[in-house]
């Protein structure tokens, strides 16, 4: 019988499709190599856990060490499509089309071979305003970037080291390595490196490895050294996370305890646009990740069940309906417990949106009675 830890984390995004969602982790003390892992995760909860930030990071290593787990698999393996990307992977922190910024040197990227084993795979700021690839071993200064200081955001540090290591060296310092999302930015960068000739490492890379929920994550923690492809790899090589955090990369066949994750629920505002008003009719949405087994969706206002409430979507009539609104889906197996979403507070805007020019004819009266948002005569 397997034994599942499980915490939860919020996560919060701000940016469309691509945010995030409240999701449940659970630590899965059963040994599996990575495909039986992911069925498992697949069958039992959402899929294979994929990481999205650092703070992330920190609170599910707290979880695999609070399960005396060495080494479990998450959901990351070696696809065959290399990418380009930012080491600095938060979803709030792009805006539309700017992780797709670059200012490459005529020629760059050159090292055709698209095989980050041995290419040139990490991304250097010259100083003339370029950009170059280079094998990620190489030794270079390079630009941290500090989140916390909005007026000087670029640290130029020295000595020089590897691209692997400065990044871990900008993680552990500052926020991460530098990340470029328009020219505006390339110009700071340059500033920031003053009188420094020649190549400074920033934060974009090229790699093949896919998350198995098919999420776009760039964020990785590579241990000294990795990855390094060691073993037969029969069925490709698999990502493994280390109590200390690190990552290996593992042949997929080997057997290890694994992380998956849960998206919880979540309610969404179909209609209309807010501001509400007083006798707007608002309809709400649950939206819950597929499973095999739910029976029906359950609403709560104020924390209570909402009776005769069973559908996905749901309409609401102001005021008398504003609240605090929630929802699950009740599964068949009732000894699972089913994971709530976060509460979604529907309130209305009590000022009177009645606006009009009157011509009153002599000796006729109008009265109007407006209230919470609207009027009538």
């Amino acid at each position: 019988m397997a034994h599942v830890g499980c915490f939860l984390l919020l996560i919060l995004g701000v940016c469309g499709l691509s945010s995030s969602v409240p999701r449940q982790f659970h630590v899965v003390k059963e040994q599996k190599n990575w495909t039986e892992a992911q069925q498992y995760c697949r069958e039992k909860f959402t899929d294979l856990a994929t990481i999205d930030d650092m703070a992330e990071m920190e609170k599910i290593k707290s979880a695999v060490q609070d399960a005396g787990v060495r080494e479990a698999w998450i959901g990351l393996k070696h696809g065959s499509s290399p990418k380009w990307q930012w080491s600095l992977a938060g979803r709030d922190f792009y805006r539309e089309n700017e992780a797709e910024f670059r200012n490459w040197a005529n020629g760059q990227p050159n090292g055709g071979n698209n095989d980050e084993r041995d290419g040139e795979d990490c991304v250097t700021n010259h100083d003339n305003k370029k950009w170059y690839n280079y094998l990620c071993k190489r030794q270079f200064i390079f630009l941290c970037y500090n989140g916390t200081n909005s007026t000087h955001p670029y640290v130029l540090v020295y000595p020089g080291k590897s691209w692997t290591d400065a990044q871990r060296y900008c993680r552990e310092n500052h926020t991460d390595l530098a990340s470029v999302r328009n020219q505006a930015e390339n110009e700071l960068l340059v500033k920031a490196r003053g009188s420094h000739i020649g190549e400074v490492w920033i934060g974009l890379f090229r790699d093949a490895w896919e998350w198995s929920d098919g999420r776009s994550s760039s964020f990785r923690l590579w241990g000294p050294g990795e990855p390094n492809y060691y073993g037969s790899g029969q069925l490709g090589f698999c990502v493994e996370m280390k109590s200390s955090g690190q990552w290996n990369d593992e042949s997929c066949n080997e057997h290890r305890n694994f992380i998956c994750y849960e998206a919880l629920p979540t309610v969404e505002v179909v209609s209309p646009q807010s501001p509400f008003y007083s006798g707007d009719a608002v309809t709400l949405r649950c939206d819950i990740p597929k499973y095999t087994d739910w029976h029906q969706y359950v609403w709560l206002k104020d924390n209570s069940k909402v009776p005769g409430k069973t559908n996905q979507t749901i309409t609401i009539t102001l005021p008398h309906e504003a609240g605090q609104y929630q929802c699950y889906r009740q599964r068949e197996d009732s000894s699972v417990a089913p994971y709530m979403s976060r509460p979604v507070n529907i309130t209305f805007n009590g000022e009177s949106t009645f606006n009009t020019t009157l011509s009153l004819i002599t000796e006729n009266t109008l009265v109007f009675d407006c209230y919470l948002g609207y009027c009538h005569c």
